[in-house]
């Protein structure tokens, strides 16, 4: 089975992902969660999905 490595790009608002027949709406990824540290809500994202299987 391949796996496939979800990118959020860096300059995006708001995405769709689908999944089958399934979406998910990405919204307000500009949105800092932490602000003293620069991190941002694509980031977080980015993250979970970097280290899931």
């Amino acid at each position: 089975m391949a796996v496939r490595r979800l990118t959020i790009p860096s300059d995006a608002v708001d995405l769709v992902l689908r999944f089958g027949d399934r979406e998910v709406r990405l919204t307000n990824l500009k949105k800092p969660f932490w602000k003293k540290l620069g991190i941002t809500k694509r980031d977080l994202l980015q993250y979970y999905a970097d280290i899931s299987p």
